[in-house]
């Protein structure tokens, strides 16, 4: 348990799960936000990589992409809508970060600015810090104005080995979705 002082919340506790056996780490988030009615927005670092010349993946509903490089020339790249994490990856060695609901990332500079729009060829946006995007005011739809209450948001990290972007990903969805279970009566 770690806990946190942060400006506009109440609590900010950071629950860490290490397993012994498995190359995996479970992380809850909790804040209360406090209420505002000023513009704001939270964030959670994801402050991974799997080395220096290693490539982010996401997976953006359906389809792999490496931001700032494989997405459609003229389409945002400040921020991402993604299914079920992110992927650092560099030769055999891969981190995922499973983001569980918190669907939102962001890359680069959180400072108010235009936004970028790809045009195909932006390395350096592939390098980026990465950020799960978790509260925003500014918008006027999908989020309250104000974002006062208790929160929790939930993240698993992976390493893995020797496996493709969609081999990876395909872990990353089954890990998010779980075992389904359902009662039938006889």
């Amino acid at each position: 348990r770690l806990d946190y002082e942060l400006f506009g919340t109440g609590l900010y506790t950071v629950f860490v799960k290490i397993y012994k056996h498995q190359p995996k780490i479970e992380v809850m988030v909790r804040i209360h936000k406090e209420s505002r009615w000023e513009p704001e927005n939270l964030y959670v670092a994801l402050p991974f990589t799997a080395g220096a010349d290693s490539t982010l993946y996401t997976d953006k509903t359906g389809c792999i992409i490496r931001p700032g490089i494989d997405q459609l020339p003229g389409s945002c790249q400040d921020f991402y809508l993604i299914q079920n994490g992110v992927l650092w990856q560099s030769g055999e060695h891969s981190v995922a970060v499973m983001t569980k609901d918190a669907p939102l990332i962001a890359l680069g500079d959180l400072r108010a600015k235009p936004v970028k729009f790809c045009d195909g060829h932006d390395k350096a946006q592939n390098k980026a810090p990465v950020y799960s995007w978790v509260m925003n005011n500014y918008w006027e739809t999908n989020f309250r104005v104000n974002l006062g209450g208790f929160y929790e948001f939930a993240y698993t990290m992976m390493l893995l080995k020797d496996k493709t972007p969609c081999e990876c990903f395909e872990l990353c969805e089954a890990e998010n979705e779980g075992i389904a279970a359902f009662y039938v009566k006889k």
